[in-house]
């Protein structure tokens, strides 16, 4: 990773700006690496910020594999208002640093289906869909797992129901999840949310800043005795954090899909998600989790209460989630796939 030069306000400069001067900025810091005569055999960039805009320039022989995260959708109807017009231009100038590397690179990758197919149609056939991988010896089953938080010990006595995400937004279901768990726990007095994530706005589109925690404790009627409000939490706590739980609620819009649903899965919990295009490539209801209506406050409160309040009933579902990342997203197969993307045997 390299920092911008001292004097280079990107932030003010527009996305297509924005992208042009950082991948400058890498070239400046890398060609001294260039002037030394360092050739690399491969360069692996992600795409989208433009840090690998200019890298073919300095090393023309080095095998250039792009990571394709995200192809920022653009509005194609006629008659576009002016505040879509300016929507539609920003997308497009987001998706120009994509599209340079695109057309540099000897390969590309993309994580999942659902997001290679927001790229255009043309170069879905050059995509491969590789995922990163998840931890399964980590991220496995422990019926005596312990979490601790502020004074607290929760254990698989107690009836938990997580979530985690980056920030507390719209794009990751937060509003949608603090209704419903506030229904829920009205519903059942025993149950405690354990909620793992920074008070933030990461996602959601317009100004970044603080997240909607603020908003949830003057509008939501949840219970605040019972609703732990955990922050950013680190990797060794957070496996416990699923150990411990009964339910991990995802009611993300369809986007990126997060490592926190497969890391779920691979504990062997009972994920109950939103029903769109991203969950269901690893969710089939009933079978690997259980799919609710985006967005339908009620059915998810409803869903919380009847899952928590029958625990042994879902051992077929948390055997298959479990199996399901085992077969596709163990992370020695994700990274010997990858590894062989990138040394160029086998892959587009």
């Amino acid at each position: 990773m390299y920092d911008l030069p001292t004097g280079v306000d990107a932030a003010k400069a527009d996305p297509g700006k924005k992208a042009v001067t950082l991948g400058l900025a890498c070239y400046k810091a890398l060609r001294p690496l260039w002037a030394s005569g360092f050739r690399p055999d491969v360069i692996v960039s992600h795409a989208g910020r433009g840090a690998g805009y200019f890298i073919r320039d300095l090393f023309p022989n080095a095998r250039f594999v792009t990571y394709l995260e995200w192809y920022v959708p653009t509005n194609s109807k006629e008659g576009l208002e002016q505040v879509e017009i300016a929507r539609h231009n920003k997308a497009h100038l987001l998706n120009m640093a994509l599209t340079q590397e695109f057309a540099l690179a000897d390969a590309a990758l993309s994580p999942t289906y659902t997001q290679r197919a927001q790229f255009p149609a043309l170069w879905q056939p050059g995509i491969n869909v590789l995922h990163d991988g998840i931890d399964t010896e980590l991220y496995q089953p422990d019926p005596d797992a312990r979490f601790e938080f502020a004074g607290r010990t929760f254990t698989r006595k107690d009836k938990v129901v997580t979530y985690a995400a980056r920030g507390m937004e719209h794009t990751r279901g937060f509003p949608a999840f603090m209704k419903a768990i506030a229904l829920a726990q009205k519903a059942d007095p025993a149950l405690e949310v354990l909620i793992a994530a920074a008070d933030r706005i990461c996602y959601d589109p317009g100004a970044k800043g603080v997240g909607l925690k603020a908003w949830a404790e003057a509008k939501v009627d949840y219970d605040p005795a019972r609703t732990h409000f955990l922050g950013v939490v680190k990797e060794v706590e957070f496996v416990k954090l699923l150990q411990v739980s009964w339910l991990h609620v995802y009611l993300s819009q369809p986007f990126v899909l997060s490592w926190s649903l497969l890391n779920a899965m691979s504990v062997g919990l009972p994920v109950l998600a939103s029903d769109n295009a991203p969950v269901r490539e690893v969710i089939t209801d009933g079978e690997t989790g259980y799919l609710v209506p985006e967005g339908d406050v009620e059915a998810v409160a409803q869903r919380i209460t009847e899952i928590v309040g029958s625990p042994t009933a879902h051992t077929s579902v948390q055997e298959a989630a479990r199996a399901l990342v085992l077969d596709r997203y163990e992370l020695r197969k994700c990274v010997s796939a990858i590894r062989t993307l990138v040394d160029g045997t086998g892959a587009k």
